[in-house]
């Protein structure tokens, strides 16, 4: 029987009340209908499985894409598409390619849209600059660090922070845990080193987040109103509304940590810790454990909000969260090396230097799925297959079909899915007690559901 409307990998975990896949539990205790290995599938509204569109080729770069931002210019009304390829920055308008800057080395470039039609991008090394869509110029009075975020009319700076004030007296000190901020000064960022007077107290613009483990700073982002400050073991926020009342509260303390990156979607904040995507909300809360499988150490960490889903990635594994089914599933596409979504689109930046817009190619992605463990119990008549019954919508699509018996994969057939929506497979293979079924393909479908029969009739719904 097959359970319209149900989705077929969802479950809700009674202790945390998270939906997402079942990977971490006993598998004689998942519900009917559980997916336990998906790649490059989704599954639609309809609860049907459906597969990947390849992303659309943009450009080709020589170097890996490091990093990807849209900036929307005030006065021209237009997007430019920024791409850091290597050590080298580049724009795009919609049709050409045009390198704007070429830095000391390839560290990853921190963006802030700013005001008064200005980018303000900054470069741990080489330090702040501004460009105005044509020409980039540097700010000899700023700090070096790694992130940028612009809160309100200030804009602040923090992560392996170093002081680089070159007027008297000088100040090229080391600060890791220094947040720095600058109000606006002549319509530009240019007071960092400028104190704020409120009434007859001078108001130093750092704060400088302490803890008992001299813990780093690892990311900034805004969470009601709030800055949140990420550390290597725990995230602290500044609450105020101006510097003058500028307070710091810890937050969380714990093993959770963010990887360079963090994304704000409506009240949460989603980031990436050494163990997987975790949302900032009234608690810290690890959400991607149903996905730990995919998870290893790697060197391209990215996460991206589009169309109301979380995507992350660590390297070619790609995890996305939809935060209005609550289910996860696995992507994958080789070389990844960059995520970043704007208004309309997801792009996809790789290691060897190409530039997607997500989905919006040809074709669809390489894709494999694999059912969860069926135990039949322990009569022998109920462990000899007799029927494979696949539920599908007419596609032009020759999909191959698999079963695993007892962990040996026995090749079915191929399925030529043009043919009406169900078509059956009659078997003859030996005994067992465990069973899977296994799909894999190249081209377009939609996999309503999957039934296998047994001698006797025992059925294994899936």
């Amino acid at each position: 029987m097959i359970q319209r409307g149900k989705l077929h990998n969802s479950f809700i975990d009674r202790l945390t009340g998270w939906k997402g896949v079942q990977t971490d539990i006993d598998p004689t205790l998942l519900p009917d209908g559980f997916l336990a290995d998906a790649t490059n599938i989704t599954i639609t509204n309809q609860a049907t499985l459906s597969s990947i569109p390849q992303p659309l080729l943009v450009g080709t770069f020589s170097a890996p894409i490091i990093t990807v931002f849209t900036w929307k210019r005030d006065v021209a009304g237009t997007n430019l598409v920024m791409i850091q390829a290597g050590n080298k920055l580049y724009k795009y308008d919609g049709n050409t390619f045009s390198l704007v800057y070429t830095f000391s080395t390839s560290e990853k470039l921190a963006f802030s849209g700013g005001f008064f039609d200005t980018l303000y991008i900054m470069h741990h090394t080489d330090g702040l600059f501004t460009y105005d869509g044509t020409t980039m110029s540097t700010m000899q009075e700023a700090p070096r660090s790694k992130y940028l975020l612009l809160w309100q009319t200030y804009l602040f700076a923090s992560g392996d922070l170093y002081e680089n004030k070159k007027t008297d007296p000088t100040d090229f000190t080391y600060a890791p845990q220094r947040v720095r901020w600058s109000g606006i000064v002549d319509n530009a960022f240019n007071s960092w080193y400028v104190a704020d007077t409120s009434g007859t107290e001078t108001v130093n613009n750092f704060i400088d987040m302490r803890s008992e483990d001299s813990s780093n700073i690892t990311g900034m982002a805004i969470w009601n109103r709030r800055i949140i400050i990420f550390q290597e073991s725990r995230i602290q926020e500044i609450v105020g509304q101006t510097p003058s009342n500028f307070i710091t509260n810890t937050i969380y303390v714990g093993r959770l940590t963010t990887i360079d990156n963090q994304v704000d979607y409506y009240d949460y904040v989603y980031y990436l810790s050494p163990e997987g995507l975790c949302i900032l909300a009234s608690q810290d809360v690890l959400i991607s454990k149903a996905l730990k499988k995919y998870w290893h150490p790697a060197t391209y960490y990215n996460v991206a909000v589009y169309d109301a889903k979380v995507y992350y990635n660590n390297d070619d594994d790609i995890g996305v969260y939809n935060t209005q089914t609550k289910t996860f599933e696995h992507y994958s596409y080789p070389n990844t090396s960059c995520l970043y979504s704007d208004k309309n689109n997801l792009w996809l930046g790789t290691s060897d230097g190409k530039l997607y817009k997500w989905g919006q190619g040809s074709g669809v992605l390489n894709w494999t799925l694999t059912t969860r463990t069926i135990h039949y119990g322990d009569l022998e008549a109920y462990k000899r297959p007799i029927l494979l019954r696949i539920l599908h919508k007419p596609t032009q699509a020759t999909i191959n079909v698999n079963l695993i018996l007892d962990g040996t994969t026995y090749n079915v057939g191929t399925l030529d899915m043009s043919n009406g929506q169900s078509d059956e497979f009659i078997l003859s293979f030996p005994l067992f007690e465990q069973a899977q079924i296994q799909l894999s393909g190249n081209q377009p479908v939609e996999i309503i559901g999957m039934e296998l029969l047994s001698k006797m009739r025992g059925v294994g719904y899936v």
